[in-house]
């Protein structure tokens, strides 16, 4: 979407793409923190959905144990995953006041 009336108060370079969310008064804000690690948890949760896939196919197929590779990159995710929603939260909350 572009609105050639759209003005930004930044500097930025000639050709910059910038993130922007449209308001409730039809206005656009930049996107903060909050948002982008809260998509960046979202996009981690559906790793780990498919990891969690995997290891399931992986086990009803017979094959011998669990991957230790898997086992240590799920929990990777996860953490990372809590880390980002974590962050994403409280950024969140603190733009709110």
């Amino acid at each position: 979407m572009v609105d050639p009336d759209a003005t930004i108060d930044s500097d930025l370079p000639v050709g910059s793409t910038v993130a922007l969310r449209r308001t409730a008064d039809d206005s656009y804000e930049q996107i903060g923190v909050d948002a982008t690690f809260g998509w960046l948890a979202l996009s981690l949760f559906g790793l780990v959905v498919l990891v969690l896939g995997v290891m399931a196919v992986r086990s009803r197929a017979g094959a011998p144990g669990s991957s230790r590779a898997l086992s240590v990159l799920l929990g990777v995710l996860v953490a990372a995953m809590l880390t980002s929603a974590f962050i994403g939260g409280v950024a969140g909350i603190a733009e709110s006041f």
